[in-house]
């Protein structure tokens, strides 16, 4: 089955209609609102994403979190070349066959002496040691890439809830706006008779609860751009650019397409497989531990003492080398190897486990992609246009006092949230397009 973002054409809040038949002195505020709703339609999904590219791209330079990991990276990299280095050689001195007297001329195996000695192995546990450091490197550069993913995902998330708070908010405003005519109209139907007070009190109430609503709608957004800020490293308090309209381009992705790229591309997954690789590797070098390492010298020793003819005793050389028995084996090395052998079996457990959580967590975001897409053409093509209607006959049936006038509240409130929920699911479903953006590693919205 597939997935896709539809075009959608922004409806004009309807209950805007309603407000056309008040009376002409009170028209042009409404039709400046209307010319607002209107203009909303001016801002493209091309500006939209190269915004909030920009807000990414300083997101992927700047954030502090991320920072750690591509230093840890570059750490790691430092660390191949050393890794097939042998071991710095070892220069030593001292005496030998010294007497009880301290005489160095007694003696004629006294000596002072100095030397220098190297240890080594055979050149196959050289290139599997930096063979590990390159894999240790690469498990760091997919750790990288994973934390951009993810990074990009929270940007996108809290700019798309930004971008329903400001929708919700802009609802709001319009609706206080459209409750404050419908107080105008309790007021003049009072005035001449033809409705209760109690209505005049309703509709106040109603505005009143309104801007609350309106006030804790701009707190949450207050709060949102501190956070989104805080991803970017930039002020809290920093203003934050959010187009006043979204338009959708369809695109099209089977589960099966989206489960197989994110086989290719999810840096977790390739995680897993080179960790399993690293371990691989780090088994063949255990095996080497059987190998004997070597060990070779020089030394110089100089002598004081005289030989029975008189002459002085010749300075002596002499060359050493050694190498390392792994009697022990069966005790030492043969349970590193049958451990070395233990973490492969679990890397590949852990490989499974990684694959089997990725496809189930596509799968969940796919339906919920979905299930948001039907919820977004539920509300255009059904709810919001039948609330619509249901409002204005409310209307006319309050002016012509065949409804009460919480009748009519009822009404409006009922548009409102499906207004607000609409905007809500429309956030919803970008947000779960983020989401599989992370778990594919791949950009799912046409430009």
């Amino acid at each position: 089955m597939d997935f896709k973002v539809v075009d959608k054409k922004q409806e004009t809040y309807s209950a805007c209609k309603v407000c056309l038949t008040r009376p002409t002195r009170n028209a042009k505020p409404f039709i400046g609102l209307l010319l607002g709703f209107c203009l909303c339609s001016l801002i493209s999904n091309t500006a939209a994403q190269t915004v909030l590219q920009a807000y990414i791209d300083s997101a992927l330079k700047n954030n502090h979190s991320l920072k750690v990991y591509q230093l840890q990276a570059k750490a790691l990299e430092e660390k191949i070349k050393p890794s097939q280095i042998i071991d710095d050689p070892m220069i030593y001195g001292g005496i030998m066959n010294l007497p009880t007297n301290l005489s160095f001329s007694e003696d004629m195996m006294t000596m002072k002496q100095i030397g220098i000695q190297q240890n080594f192995s055979v050149r196959r546990k050289y290139n599997l040691r930096r063979a590990i450091a390159q894999k240790e490197f690469e498990m760091s550069s997919y750790e990288v890439k994973a934390q951009q993913l993810s990074l990009t995902k929270e940007v996108k998330q809290q700019y798309y809830e930004l971008y329903a708070q400001n929708k919700s908010i802009e609802t709001a405003k319009s609706s206080i706006h459209i409750m404050e005519s419908y107080l105008d109209i309790t007021k003049t139907r009072y005035s001449s008779g033809q409705g209760p007070q109690q209505d005049i009190f309703k509709a106040e109430l109603q505005i009143i609860q309104m801007k609350n609503e309106l006030l804790k709608l701009q707190n949450e957004r207050e709060s949102r751009i501190a956070t989104f800020n805080s991803l970017l490293a930039r002020n809290q308090v920093d203003s934050v650019i959010v187009p006043t309209k979204i338009i959708f381009h369809t695109i099209h992705w089977t589960l099966q397409s989206l489960t197989n790229t994110a086989q290719t591309n999810n840096p977790i997954l390739l995680l897993a497989k080179k960790s399993l690789s690293k371990d691989s590797t780090a088994y063949l070098l255990t095996k080497t531990t059987k190998t004997p390492d070597f060990n070779a010298g020089v030394w110089y020793g100089q002598r004081q003492a005289n030989m029975p003819d008189g002459t002085k005793a010749r300075d002596m050389i002499g060359l050493s080398f050694g190498l390392t028995l792994p009697i022990y084996a069966k005790q030492k090395q043969s349970p590193l190897i049958h451990a070395s052998a233990i973490d492969i079996q679990k890397e590949q457990a852990q490989l499974a486990k990684t694959k089997n959580e990725l496809e189930l967590q596509i799968h969940h975001a796919f339906i919920e992609a979905n299930n948001n897409e039907r919820l977004i053409n539920l509300y255009e093509k059904q709810l919001i246009p039948l609330a619509t209607e249901s409002l204005q006959t409310g209307m006319i049936g309050y002016q012509q006092n065949k409804i009460d006038f919480m009748a009519l509240i009822d009404g409006f409130i009922s548009l409102y949230n499906h207004r607000l929920q609409h905007d809500q699911a429309i956030a919803n479903y970008l947000k779960t397009l983020a989401e599989l953006e992370m778990l594919t590693g791949q950009n799912l919205i046409e430009e």
